[in-house]
């Protein structure tokens, strides 16, 4: 991505996104902020032009987007819209009446499922999918992110040989905000 645009985009993502407070995080960690992507996934615009970034990330042989419940499934939607590739929504757990599936959409056995989440800290839901997609018989090996909150050069996910393409990290939101 070009600086500039990203310099713009993460100002923008900082400027809606960004709170001040107590937050407790998924992983159980505190923080004294917080980035309510919701804000950003809200906003038709801004959500486009995050979606616009993360096609640019996608591997090459990507079968299917796996959107993860609940942040992932609209930032899906709209990079299946801009590529044409079929979306698959990735439940927390899989319900436990009607089909009872985990994963919502085309079957995952023997396709290449490019993992789609908002906001990776820990990599917490985003390990519990991939594990439970490669179960399926899906070929999962990236995830891609709107924002990496995950310690610089750090992969929080290569112990189970996830690659982590986001779109924004953490420090070029906290350098956005000048």
């Amino acid at each position: 991505m070009d600086e500039t645009l990203t310099t713009d985009l993460a100002r923008d993502v900082d400027t809606r996104c960004r709170l001040t407070g107590e937050f407790t995080l998924r992983s159980g960690q505190q923080a004294t902020e917080y980035f309510d992507k919701y804000l950003f996934e809200a906003d038709p615009h801004l959500l486009l032009r995050v979606a616009r970034e993360m096609v640019e990330l996608l591997p090459a042989g990507t079968d299917l987007l796996g959107g993860l419940e609940l942040g992932g499934v609209p930032i899906a939607t709209m990079v299946s819209s801009l590529t044409g590739r079929p979306a698959l929504f990735v439940r927390k757990k899989a319900k436990e009446y009607g089909t009872c599936k985990l994963a919502e959409g085309p079957d995952v056995a023997g396709r290449s499922v490019t993992l789609i989440e908002d906001v990776i800290t820990t990599g917490g839901a985003v390990r519990d999918a991939a594990t439970a997609l490669r179960a399926a018989g899906a070929v999962v090996e990236v995830v891609v992110c709107a924002i990496d909150r995950s310690p610089e050069g750090a992969n929080p996910l290569a112990d189970i040989g996830l690659e982590v393409r986001p779109v924004l990290t953490k420090a070029q939101l906290d350098a956005a905000r000048g």
